[in-house]
């Protein structure tokens, strides 16, 4: 249904209360003036005999006459939907949205779209662009892709493009995630996960989590494919070099621990000086 529409009676509209059910005409015969909102209509074809109900305003989704523009939308977006129905609840495809969700993307990429559909479908093309990077003419170049008020629609591969682009952009940010959920993971299978909130909160056994966990590990394994290689290996390089950093830093600090045993104080505040570390900082360092 068109929004913010103004149904008068005597218009004939089409009605529709299930998607798969043909297009019938119908008469708006009375507004209705309590809540929630309904029309009173009568049906116009034959086969209903005439008969008269009150129904939701969302029910009438075009004017009669304006049926043809409806009906060819609905064939576009039916091409699009039958061009992305085999990646449908594909590893892949859940990929896309939870980087979509991460990236608060879902504001300017419809959710219900991506998530059940594998559809592309924006309608703030300004965002799109600058979040992407990429171009509104490149997703109209997809087979089945249309553009319409300033929206697009577009299949699949354009969806799975979209998530790879914004994955590279947002790289670190994306990484340092999903190394967090991979940390927070033996914990939640030990103790479960908590979410607490001011009516009490709630509380996720750890056979879920565990569950939970099996389930996207795929999709955070996918994710770190499409945030690319080079940056995972420079990531790796520096944890690395954190890692031999504060090995030798250890080292150094029971050197000069040994030293004040030894008397060599003098020694030992030099060594610490050339450091550049307090002790007490390496040492919270290696407890945490």
């Amino acid at each position: 249904m068109q929004q913010n529409v103004e149904f008068e009676p005597g218009e004939l509209w089409g009605y529709r209360a299930r998607s798969r059910d043909e297009l019938a005409c119908v008469k708006v015969l009375k507004v209705g003036t309590k809540r929630p909102a309904r029309l009173k209509i009568k049906f116009l074809e034959d086969e209903h005999e005439g008969r008269e109900d009150w129904v939701p305003p969302s029910r009438l989704k075009v004017r009669w006459e304006d049926r043809a523009g409806f009906f060819e939308a609905e064939r576009r977006w039916h091409a699009v939907e039958d061009a992305s129905a085999e990646a449908v609840d594909t590893i892949e495809a859940k990929t896309c949205t939870l980087i979509f969700d991460h990236l608060k993307a879902l504001h300017y990429i419809d959710w219900r779209s991506a998530d059940r559909r594998a559809v592309l479908w924006t309608d703030d093309l300004d965002t799109f662009e600058a979040e992407t990077g990429l171009k509104r003419e490149d997703f109209l170049s997809y087979p089945a892709a249309f553009s319409e008020d300033g929206q697009i629609v577009a299949p699949w591969p354009a969806l799975r493009v979209a998530a790879q682009a914004l994955a590279r952009a947002n790289a670190e940010k994306l990484l340092d995630l999903a190394d967090q959920e991979e940390r927070d993971r033996p914990r939640r299978a030990i103790y479960g996960q908590r979410y607490p909130s001011r009516s009490g909160g709630l509380y996720i056994d750890p056979e879920i989590c565990i569950e939970t966990d099996r389930e996207y590990a795929p999709q955070w394994e996918m994710l770190r494919t499409w945030c690319g290689a080079e940056i995972q290996e420079r990531r790796s390089g520096l944890a690395e070099l954190r890692g031999e950093v504060a090995r030798l830093s250890g080292l150094v600090e029971e050197a000069i621990t040994e030293l004040d045993k030894a008397g060599s104080r003098r020694t030992a505040r030099h060594l610490e000086a050339e450091l550049g570390v307090p002790l007490d900082l390496i040492r919270a360092s290696r407890k945490t």
